[in-house]
């Protein structure tokens, strides 16, 4: 699925497209908004390609990712791949 935006100089023309944009078969959805209405990102929008991140945004993320207590460092993860990787010839 596409996203693509446009913009309309007046509500009242903007009304008329939607209304006809959402009579056509391949469109899924049409919303309004306003650009700068921007809604902080969710978990699901890091993944996704979009709006780049304001600094706020950044700084929680970084904040989040500094208190994780669940990660494991890059030597622990070669190590696993390691064992992980002989375990698999072994059985090869």
């Amino acid at each position: 699925m596409e996203t693509i935006t446009i913009e309309i100089n007046n509500k009242r023309n903007a009304s008329n497209f939607a209304a006809l944009a959402k009579n056509l078969k391949y469109v899924k959805s049409v919303r309004f908004g306003n650009n700068n209405e921007q809604q902080p990102l969710t978990d699901d929008d890091w993944a996704r390609p979009g709006r780049p991140a304001t600094e706020a945004e950044l700084e929680t993320r970084i904040n989040e990712y500094d208190t994780d207590e669940g990660r494991y460092t890059s030597q622990e993860v070669r190590m696993f791949a390691k064992e992980e990787l002989a375990k698999y010839r072994a059985n090869k």
